[in-house]
């Protein structure tokens, strides 16, 4: 019980209580629906690993630093993949603490910290996708999406050709860290580490024998016999 000395905000706190991942996400009055799902699947599925004042603090990120900011900004938008210049230009309104007339106050001291929020939240999806595609896929881009299928047969002839993708791959990498393409970013280098798993199978497969000898005696080679049209 806490005394009625104490700060108005503790005692709210208080009285609140633990709130569930929907009270939470739509605390934040996000107007997509499938995206508002989507966060309550993400943060359903994080619950278990994060202890509730980390919960409620990643949901501020991504629902209101992220998310609800896009929404204001570029309304009807519906889709993970931003542009270029959505992203930086959403990136350039975080940097800074505002009003309540979105006017610039003072830099955000912890401006990089959310931004890892945010990235992690893309890798997340990306790395998910590849285990429970129904569930996580529809939000991942579609590109290269056969190197990341775990499904992928492994045909070493074709080492060459995910060697070429890989290579692209770490040059595309660089090229959206430098443009700060956040969702580019989280599924190039979750395609990158499927690529590079399956070259390490590849290469394991193609030291291994194609035939295995069973130790079975050829009955034909060792008795000369060979297949005759049957007398009548």
């Amino acid at each position: 019980m806490l005394p009625a000395s104490a700060p108005l905000r503790l005692r709210a706190l208080r009285i609140e209580g633990r709130r569930s991942v929907e009270q939470i996400v739509d605390a934040y009055g996000i107007e997509c629906r499938a995206v508002r799902d989507l966060l309550v699947e993400y943060f359903t599925e994080r619950a278990p690993e994060l202890d509730h004042v980390s919960l409620r603090s990643i949901a501020r990120n991504l629902c209101r630093l992220f998310w609800r900011d896009l929404e204001i900004h570029h309304p009807g938008i519906d889709s993970l993949r931003l542009t270029p210049e959505v992203a930086k230009a959403w990136k350039e309104r975080l940097a800074f603490i505002r009003d309540a007339q979105g006017q610039p106050v003072r830099e955000r001291v912890n401006f990089r910290s959310e931004l890892v929020f945010v990235r992690a939240f893309y890798q997340d999806i990306a790395r998910w996708a590849a285990d429970d595609p129904a569930r996580w896929a529809p939000w991942v881009a579609r590109e290269n999406a056969c190197v990341r299928c775990p499904l992928l047969r492994v045909d070493p002839a074709q080492m060459p050709r995910l060697q070429e993708i890989h290579a692209n791959l770490v040059d595309r990498l660089q090229e959206a860290k430098d443009q700060g393409w956040l969702g580019e970013v989280a599924a190039i280098e979750t395609t990158m580490a499927a690529a590079a798993q399956k070259l390490q199978a590849m290469r394991e497969r193609a030291t291994q024998p194609s035939t295995v000898h069973l130790g079975m005696p050829d009955f034909r080679r060792d008795t000369g016999r060979t297949s005759t049209k049957p007398e009548e």
